[in-house]
């Protein structure tokens, strides 16, 4: 996870719903010396044995968000592909990552929410929009800068 700053966190939150870098996550904060809590819906747990607390929430749509938003104070971090989760975690003063180390802020959020939600509009209206790479789409975002 990249550009995180160098304050230390006390938590780091993994969205286990929607993160597949979980063992950066784990090392990151090794280094830190920050507690990891994942959380994830019943239907995505595995018995796979993980340090750090994995918190199993219910099936139901946007329960693990929900539990990470709970639980997220100022300071932690969360890693997640969500856009709307990283926007309610910049609400609380903590900083939302994406798996491949975009940093979510305040001012890149706006645009994704309003991106997501023109292609949602389109995707129900039966339109076909052709998807870009997701790392083409954080360059011209600036996240490699």
């Amino acid at each position: 996870v990249v550009g995180v700053g160098e304050d230390l966190c006390f938590r780091i939150f993994i969205d286990g719903d929607a993160c597949s870098a979980e063992h950066l996550c784990r090392r990151l904060a090794g280094k830190r010396g920050a507690e990891v809590v994942r959380v994830v819906s019943i239907e995505n747990y595995s018995t796979t044995r993980r340090r750090g607390e994995t918190i199993v929430v219910d099936a139901s749509p946007q329960a693990a968000d929900i539990e990470i938003y709970n639980r997220v104070r100022q300071g932690d971090i969360v890693v997640t592909k969500d856009y709307g989760l990283a926007s309610l975690v910049l609400g609380k003063k903590g900083k939302a990552v994406s798996p491949s180390g975009f940093v979510y802020t305040q001012n890149n959020i706006g645009m994704l929410l309003q991106q997501c939600y023109v292609n949602g509009v389109l995707r129900n209206s039966g339109g076909r929009r052709k998807k870009k790479a997701a790392k083409y789409r954080e360059i011209e975002m600036g996240a490699y800068e």
